[in-house]
């Protein structure tokens, strides 16, 4: 077996990489089928089937081992379980009495939120923690070593308390969760791992690729190494300064483990990844200084990377609580990602700068308020005021929205419009034509429009603030946690360097915990490719708060 380590520096094209080995191993006479292409994360995943599907014409049936560790386990392992939800957690925890808020997403989990300290989420997530670090569930553990556990761990002495010394016992609570999985003929994403490692599960091709390798828990890494058996050639690509989800325990010491492992005679090599096409090259040398300058040298692998291109700029501004300013590095003709570090600071810039000045923005993971619904609607209330044709998407949204106790849509409409052939533009007797009464078109004012729309006080706000003008796309400002941001790219980023106490907390005791916040913000700066705009003390934390 020959063993290959791509490492790709940020923007140094690691995919095409993969993608142009893929072709060559294609051309020698392997197929899909004896090719396995694995990652961390299902974007990854996804944008890894779509271009094998493209590029070697492919069909997604054929790739059977492309996908996610956790999905290739759960098709591999004939799973018939259905996935917990979140509210299956809520109804397990509502019969302990125990308090737990539902997650709607893994974000909240991956920027450490605040809000999410209640004992049924903490206990979760020590669980989830145990799991994957030493690939055992509860019935494998005793009670003293649950406890023994927990300081091996990457969780505070507070959430200890929380636990341990609490009104419910930890060990029967969990063992209680599982029979509630089993009842419910419920798994969890780790069930699938775990299941496939304690069965020995191998995958079946002569191929391995894993991709995001530094994001592997020590679950899926043990995982791997059973992949290995058997395989002709491993491939495996990372970069060691882009560990960010230390929330599953991820830890760049296995990547670095395997360069070491290395052994040139049997044909394994290391390559590195030399040009970033991504970052301007002003851009590039500053975040390469600032992960340079923040962690161990022993911790990472001093990659020689060069920008394709040269320019870009650096800002950096202290704002002192004035959130406002952040629109004066905003340029309109750019795409532009705002980047926080925590899920409560971007709702909170949403709440006190976008909406009361109705700007549009688009979140790079999740819906904002702008979306297709929402877009189309306020367009269609600008074209009404001007009397101007409106498109067949638009006069749809309207017929949903506008509630028929107001008199504005004939009876019947609603299920009638789904039947009728769409026009390419609908003018005012078009409308008139199709059961919209001539009162609509009397309104003589905007915000009396949007009063009548089926739509949330927050949005008519935001709709009352825009400017009037048609809404075009694209949609060319995103907001987002630094973590949402990971495998993306945008012309500007602009970057908030302020962090919650309960981070600050954890960096403060903690070398490990303090260079995995620096990779952080690492991933959110290299986002870049022009410019980028590092803002301190947007949201008046006290100096402690904030990340040099």
């Amino acid at each position: 077996m020959s063993k290959h380590i791509i490492f790709g520096a940020p923007g140094t094209g690691k995919t095409t990489t993969l993608m142009n080995t893929l072709k060559d191993l294609f051309r020698q006479g392997f197929t899909a089928n004896d090719i396995c292409l694995c990652t961390y994360t299902k974007s990854g995943a996804e944008e890894a089937k779509e271009r094998a599907v493209n590029q070697f014409g492919l069909n997604k049936k054929d790739i059977t081992f492309f996908g996610t560790i956790h999905s290739i386990c759960f098709k591999s392992m004939g799973f018939e379980s259905k996935v917990i939800s979140g509210r299956d957690r809520d109804k397990f925890f509502t019969e302990q009495k125990i308090s737990y808020q539902k997650i709607e997403n893994d974000e909240d989990l991956l920027t450490n939120e605040d809000n999410i300290q209640l004992e049924g989420n903490i206990l979760l997530n020590f669980y989830d923690k145990l799991r994957l670090n030493f690939c055992k569930d509860i019935y494998e553990v005793s009670k003293d070593e649950l406890r023994q556990m927990f300081y091996l761990l990457p969780i505070s002495e507070e959430d200890y308390n929380k636990i341990f010394n609490s009104y419910f016992e930890p060990y029967q609570v969990l063992k209680d969760y599982e029979s509630f999985k089993r009842r419910e003929g419920l798994i969890d994403f780790i069930d699938m791992l775990l299941t496939a490692y304690k069965k020995r599960y191998v995958v079946p091709t002569k191929i391995l690729f894993v991709d995001e390798f530094q994001d592997l828990s020590p679950l899926q890494y043990e995982l791997y190494k059973l992949w290995c058996v058997g395989k002709k050639e491993v491939y495996i690509a990372g970069d060691d300064d882009q560990t960010i989800y230390r929330f599953i325990c991820a830890d760049s010491k296995f990547l670095l483990d395997e360069r070491k492992s290395l052994i040139v005679e049997n044909g394994d090599e290391e390559i590195v990844l030399p040009i970033t096409h991504r970052l301007l090259s002003n851009v590039h040398e500053y975040c390469s200084e600032y992960i340079k300058s923040h962690i161990s040298k022993d911790k990472r692998v001093e990659k020689i990377v060069k920008a394709k291109k040269d320019g870009g700029e650096v800002i950096e501004e202290y704002i002192s609580g004035d959130l406002e300013r952040t629109l004066e590095f905003i340029r309109e003709d750019k795409f532009t990602f705002i980047l926080f570090r925590t899920n409560y600071q971007k709702r909170e810039f949403i709440d006190r700068v976008l909406v009361p000045r109705g700007i549009i923005y688009h979140e790079i993971r999740g819906q904002s308020i702008w979306n297709a619904r929402t877009i189309n609607l306020f367009n269609a209330c600008i074209k009404i005021i001007k009397r101007d044709s409106l498109s067949h998407t638009e006069v749809k949204y309207l017929v949903e929205n506008i509630p028929f106790k107001h008199g504005y849509l004939k009876k019947g409409l609603k299920s009638k419009f789904k039947e009728l052939k769409p026009l390419d533009s609908y003018s005012v007797t078009d409308l008139l034509g199709i059961g919209f009464d001539m009162n609509l078109f009397n309104l003589n004012s905007h915000e009396k429009i949007y009063s009548i729309l089926d739509l949330n006080e927050k949005v008519k706000q935001t709709f009352i603030e825009r400017q009037k003008t048609i809404i075009e796309y694209p949609i060319r400002l995103k907001l987002g946690t630094m973590h949402s941001s990971k495998g993306k790219e945008a012309d500007d980023v602009i970057l908030f360097k302020d962090v919650s106490k309960r981070i600050v907390k954890s960096i403060s005791s903690s070398k490990q915990d303090w260079e995995a916040e620096m990779r952080v913000f690492y991933v959110g700066m290299t986002r870049a490719k022009e410019r980028l705009v590092i803002l301190r003390g947007g949201f008046g934390y006290s100096d402690s708060q904030i990340i040099p």
